[in-house]
């Protein structure tokens, strides 16, 4: 399932002027003439046949669950300078016979924008604009610097869209749909193709990529391997009953360009349930709002097996297919420049449970977490966005730990990266 570029083509001509002394004079193209753009876009499918989400449900047969869906668009012009030229314009797929079928390839020959200013040199398009907090929306208008939409803060939370369901006590609904997309482009000046009917040899042209500007982790499903005998200090389990499972060690805040994250969200912030949240942090089994995206509550009756017990390999599993829990992330990449080495992973995914060893005690609120994802080489994996890596959660009893501290991470995942495709990992430990 490969997810097809978001191509944008931009015509823009100049237009002439004329005025009229007893006979008609062209009066030369300068500077100062406005510019008319003519904006195509080139591989969108509709809103409801392409799709990126990826529930905390099983996958259903039949679904395209991991392309990228745009529902809107924000085309936003600016200068050499760096000053937005012109209002942003925002067209919605809700416009299926305007502005929507014009700029598609396949349905019209591109929306023409007249007038616009004639210093115009690039454009930023930013995909699934409205889906963007309010607060941000609100920065982007005409004679705003460009570098400052770059650098405006997103909210992880904006880019995992979930609630709680009615009745649920608790429960998280979360499709993880909403994901924003951005590419910037400069107009070059070409020949232009309608010189003919236009009267104007020349016109610019450019050509934008949009694509996600985060990463996604999957967990496909979750097991434990109940083993007859402990090594060292490692205790033997009778079963295991995993309470939540959900995102650890991310940065809350990204700029849109992804050159820049704040508020690292690690053992520190985030807290098991018998300690009091930090400020600006949350509890392991969150209640509140803003946190429910990041973590998935396991109850019955919609999962079988929520205790795992017996020997062997012991699955979890909702209702007759493994459950899938999806997160989207921030990835530190090499364009942020403060980052190190150390820095640039994968988020990890944490597992809350109960579990009860040998001498019958239970242990309440016991963890398993992966520590860093590799390649088949071995090497740990730097995020990109708009790549999903996926594996299913497979640990032993015996990395079962009671210390919440960040450095007792124990299980390692193995993985295959491929482009916006499903990544299938192999955990290793």
């Amino acid at each position: 399932m490969k997810t097809k570029q978001v191509s944008l083509a931009i015509l823009a001509s100049m237009t002439l002027f004329a005025c009229s002394n007893n006979e008609d004079v062209n009066v030369p193209i300068t500077d100062n003439t406005p510019k008319t753009v003519v904006l195509k876009l080139d591989g969108i499918a509709s809103a409801s046949s392409r799709s990126t989400d990826a529930p905390t449900t099983e996958e259903s047969s039949g679904t395209n669950k991991h392309s990228v869906s745009v529902s809107d668009i924000a085309v936003i012009f600016y200068n050499e300078g760096g000053i937005i030229t012109e209002a942003p314009d925002i067209i919605t797929t809700d416009d299926a016979d305007g502005d929507w079928a014009t700029i598609t390839s396949e349905q019209g020959n591109g929306k023409e924008y007249n007038n616009i200013d004639a210093a115009t040199d690039h454009v930023m398009v930013i995909g699934n604009y409205n889906s963007l907090p309010e607060t941000n929306k609100n920065l982007i208008k005409q004679g705003t610097t460009i570098a400052s939409i770059k650098a405006m803060q997103l909210p992880l939370s904006s880019q995992n869209q979930s609630g709680v369901e009615e009745g649920s006590a608790p429960a998280v609904s979360s499709t993880k749909a909403k994901m924003t997309l951005y590419g910037t482009g400069e107009l070059t000046e070409i020949a232009n193709p309608d010189a003919t009917t236009d009267g104007v040899a020349v016109a610019y042209q450019a050509t934008v990529s949009i694509k996600p500007i985060v990463s996604r982790i999957e967990v496909t499903g979750v097991s434990c391997t109940f083993t007859t005998t402990g090594t060292g200090d490692v205790v033997d389990y009778t079963n295991v009953t995993l309470k939540g499972i959900g995102l650890f060690d991310y940065y809350n805040t990204m700029s849109l360009d992804g050159t820049t994250v704040t508020d690292y969200m690690d053992a520190t912030k985030i807290v098991k349930p018998s300690e009091e949240a930090p400020e600006g942090g949350y509890i392991f089994l969150p209640t509140i709002e803003t946190a429910l995206w990041a973590y998935d509550y396991i109850k019955t009756p919609d999962y079988t097996n929520v205790t795992m017990q017996g020997s062997g390999k012991v699955e979890l599993k909702k209702g007759e297919a493994n459950a899938t829990f999806a997160y989207n992330f921030f990835p530190v990449t090499d364009d942020v420049t403060s980052a190190t080495d150390a820095d640039k992973v994968l988020a990890n995914i944490r597992l809350l449970v109960d579990a009860t060893p040998a001498s019958g005690t239970a242990q309440n609120n016991n963890y398993v977490v992966t520590t860093n994802f590799r390649n088949e080489a071995g090497t740990v994996i730097k995020p990109e966005p708009g790549k999903i890596y996926q594996f299913a959660y497979d640990f032993d009893e015996e990395n079962i730990r009671q210390e919440w501290d960040a450095d007792t991470k124990i299980v390692y995942v193995k993985v295959n990266v491929l482009e916006w495709d499903i990544v299938p990992v192999t955990p290793s430990f």
